[in-house]
């Protein structure tokens, strides 16, 4: 169930990647893989079949794009998490290509990941960290908690320095293409508010002093 949600997608030149079903008809993918002049692409499903897409949406800062399928998919979607996921949040799943047998990649999957921290860029905004390396084996991949929740996407298969997994907050990629979700009410700002008006960096602990206590003078 997990592994029906994220499909491979081909373009007309050959460049693959993977996609996320958001909707019977709706898939959302890398912006790098859209190709103005032949806008036609394969998107294979677990069970081997492949469907024809065509992109009707694409965001080049934040290189997220949005796929229509010519048919729809019976597959039911995962659910969907709006929020940032917590750090040291453990258990996740980082799925990349259905095809990708590479050893390192754990046949596509790396099912232990924990959640380092954030980062922020002024293109794409806030990114999860996440300690998996699927993204050296595979271009792209959907970070999903042990719920089977999906919880951020890649769309362009980079890592830190330190070779850990960068994501998009779900969130994000959703308004990228100008969707949203049930309209969705936040209590504090949203992960795309945070991510265009409240920069977030790595994991690190910062200790601070609190102000000393001003004596009290009496107003004359």
């Amino acid at each position: 169930e997990i592994r029906s949600s994220v499909v491979d997608i081909t373009n007309a030149k050959g460049n693959k990647g993977i996609g996320l079903i958001i909707s019977d008809n709706f898939v959302l993918t890398s912006a790098g893989l859209v190709n103005k002049l032949q806008n036609t692409y394969d998107i294979k499903t677990i069970d081997g079949k492949v469907l024809k897409a065509k992109a009707v949406r694409v965001n080049p800062s934040k290189n997220t794009a949005l796929l229509s399928l010519d048919e729809p998919v019976n597959f039911k979607p995962l659910s969907l998490n709006l929020d940032l996921p917590a750090i040291d949040q453990e258990g996740f799943i980082s799925l990349g290509l259905l095809d990708n047998k590479d050893e390192a990649g754990k046949d596509y999957m790396d099912d232990n990941g924990k959640i380092y921290g954030y980062r922020y860029s002024d293109n794409l905004g806030t990114e999860i960290i996440v300690d998996t390396l699927v993204q050296k084996v595979s271009p792209g991949s959907i970070l999903i908690d042990k719920l089977g929740t999906i919880n951020g996407i890649s769309s362009s298969a980079k890592q830190t320095d330190d070779g850990m997994d960068l994501f998009i907050p779900t969130e994000t990629a959703i308004r990228s293409v100008g969707l949203s979700i049930c309209e969705k009410v936040y209590e504090k700002k949203s992960p795309w508010e945070k991510t265009v008006y409240k920069p977030i960096t790595e994991k690190g602990k910062v200790e601070t002093k609190a102000p000393e206590v001003m004596e009290e003078v009496t107003r004359k």
